[in-house]
């Protein structure tokens, strides 16, 4: 799709490295090290190109220490949500009513938590719900604050790196729903 390698020459310009895209071999690899699956969008976009540059996931450095790191990036969110249990926003649209004892309310919490899809880190703290999503939006998560950050992969880098303006009613909009994720938003 020349849409992504529009995409990639415009990152390049701002400053982001990129090497090879990846194969299918080589991203099947990649989810069986990290027990992840890649959504179609990030394949997609791996395959035109790989970014490198700081704060982007390093997929092909199998180092073992690289492998560690990302791995902290991806239980991340999970470990940031057990963190913050008492900030957790409960969501009595999606969930029961609220239990007033917060020993059991955090228990229903870490029950949802255990439902809900990982998250793929694709930049700082900026995650992809490994979902088929359509679209699959890219949301940020720091602890149990938690926002929608693109309606796509692609609207997001485009977002990131100041490719296009986002504009403040963006945040307000309802995005594609991702379980657990979007409830707590």
């Amino acid at each position: 799709m020349e849409k992504w390698s529009e995409l990639i020459s415009s990152l390049r310009a701002k400053g982001v490295d990129f090497e090879i895209g990846m194969d299918n071999e080589e991203i099947e690899k990649i989810e069986k090290i990290y027990k992840i699956r890649f959504p179609l969008a990030l394949k997609e976009f791996y395959s035109y190109g790989l970014p490198v540059s700081y704060s982007f996931v390093n997929w092909r450095d199998l180092s073992k220490e690289n492998i560690e790191n990302n791995k902290l990036r991806i239980q991340a969110p999970v470990k940031g949500i057990k963190e913050s249990l008492n900030d957790v926003d409960w969501n009595e649209e999606y969930w029961e009513k609220e239990p007033k004892d917060t020993e059991e309310r955090n228990k229903k919490i870490l029950e949802h938590l255990n439902q809900a899809p990982r998250l793929i880190p694709i930049y700082s703290h900026r995650y992809i719900s490994e979902l088929e999503l359509t679209p699959n939006p890219v949301i940020s998560v720091v602890g149990s604050d938690i926002i929608y950050y693109g309606e796509t992969l692609f609207s997001y880098l485009q977002y990131e790196f100041k490719l296009k303006e986002k504009k403040v009613e963006y945040y307000k909009k309802k995005k594609n729903f991702i379980p657990f994720w979007s409830e707590i938003m």
